[in-house]
């Protein structure tokens, strides 16, 4: 088990998933046909979904972890599948 507090295993935890992200994000291609003005444009109107976005997934990153250390890996694993299965009914 490992001794960090639940923040710095959020952080861990996010940080290995950006780093291939970030690899990604670096060898794609902006599409030419965009001018600088649209882009901009775009920009500005994602930047609250996306940071909201963010901020919700640190949340749940949280307190997926917190939850993990407080019940078994069994009944985390049915509130997982239950969680799942209310998403799907729900969409």
């Amino acid at each position: 088990a490992t001794q960090l507090p639940p923040w710095g295993m959020v952080f861990y935890n996010n940080l290995l998933g950006a780093v291939p992200a970030l690899a990604f994000a670096l060898v794609s291609e902006v599409p030419d046909t965009a001018s600088w003005a649209a882009a901009q444009t775009a920009m500005y109107t994602a930047l609250i979904p996306v940071s909201l976005s963010c901020m919700l997934g640190v949340a749940v990153s949280y307190f997926q972890l917190n939850t993990r250390k407080v019940i078994s890996a069994a009944a985390f694993m049915v509130l997982g599948v239950a969680n799942k299965l209310l998403a799907v009914l729900l969409n």
